[in-house]
């Protein structure tokens, strides 16, 4: 892999060899140390967008998901560990895992929330039973 990109390196700065025999004095021409600083800049460039980005974009999107629990929203700690928020104070957040047990977790262990996924499943299961109610009616 390395080898490829040194290649590719000396391809772009001209440090190829040419068909007519090479330079006359039997040398091989040198690369300038600009074209191959531009490289470089170019695979931190692309390291960048590809690995950098999505991470922060990943992790904005937890932050308003933390902000955005409220009570009785089914979470998944990072733990693993399923439960309902009884009630979220300051940093902490006391879940619901059972009847009678509760346990108290830093807000930063949730890993993610049901929530959204189970409200949009029973909107779903309200519209079907609406049209089924409705298509009886017309019958």
């Amino acid at each position: 892999m390395m080898m490829l990109i040194w290649l590719i390196a000396q391809q772009a700065a001209g440090g190829g060899t040419s068909p007519s025999g090479g330079s006359p004095s039997g040398q091989q021409p040198q690369a300038s140390p600009f074209s191959m600083l531009i490289f470089f800049a170019m695979i931190i460039g692309l390291m960048y967008i590809f690995l950098i980005l999505p991470q922060r974009r990943k992790q904005k999107q937890h932050q308003q998901m933390l902000a955005s629990l409220k009570k009785n929203d089914k979470v998944i700690t990072i733990g693993g560990i399923h439960g309902v928020v009884h009630s979220i104070k300051d940093n902490k957040i006391v879940l619901k895992v059972d009847d009678d047990v509760k346990l108290t977790f830093s807000v930063s262990a949730i890993a993610s929330v049901e929530r959204r996924e189970e409200q949009e499943g029973e909107k779903k299961e309200e519209d079907k039973k609406e049209d089924k109610e409705e298509g009886d009616k017309k019958e």
